[in-house]
């Protein structure tokens, strides 16, 4: 009875999630095959040493979608930039920068990003929201991931 539940009271989310996803546009591949969307949200972005640029980014399974917003249609629609998997990245806190996550290429030739939440008033909740599902992910998906410490610390604050 209560899987029941829980999959009534899902399905509303579900259906929101598939708007966004349905409105990605120029993804390379099938967004069908992208899976669950666990979470989305608007971000600055660095990449490398470049000045920041607003993205808004999806997070699939160990996938993070950075996308260009266009909020001149109704719904918006997110022009696809670059997908990152995760398992190529060690994610952590910026040291001159708490309020910013860092992705640190585990392969040479890969881009170095860093993120900071667009929202200022809810910066901290959601650096620390996106760091528990990614981590959570991680240690799913990989039992040994370079790297946990950190995010273990992390969470521990």
């Amino acid at each position: 009875m209560q899987k029941a539940l829980e999959l009534m009271m899902s399905v509303p989310e579900r259906a929101t999630d598939l708007v966004y996803i349905r409105n990605i546009e120029q993804y390379p591949g099938d967004l069908n095959k992208l899976g669950r969307l666990y979470r989305h949200d608007a971000f600055l972005v660095w990449e490398g040493e470049q000045e920041p640029t607003e993205r808004y980014i999806f997070l699939f399974k160990n996938k993070l979608m950075l996308t260009e917003k266009n909020s001149s249609k109704d719904p918006p629609s997110y022009k696809h930039y670059a997908t990152i998997r995760l398992d190529k990245y060690t994610i952590r806190l910026v040291q001159a920068e708490p309020d910013m996550l860092g992705l640190i290429p585990n392969e040479p030739g890969l881009p170095e990003f860093q993120i900071r939440a667009k929202d200022a008033q809810s910066m901290e909740f959601i650096r620390q929201a996106w760091l528990k599902d990614i981590h959570e992910m991680k240690e799913r998906d990989a039992p040994v991931v370079t790297g946990a410490d950190v995010f273990d610390d992390v969470l521990r604050e």
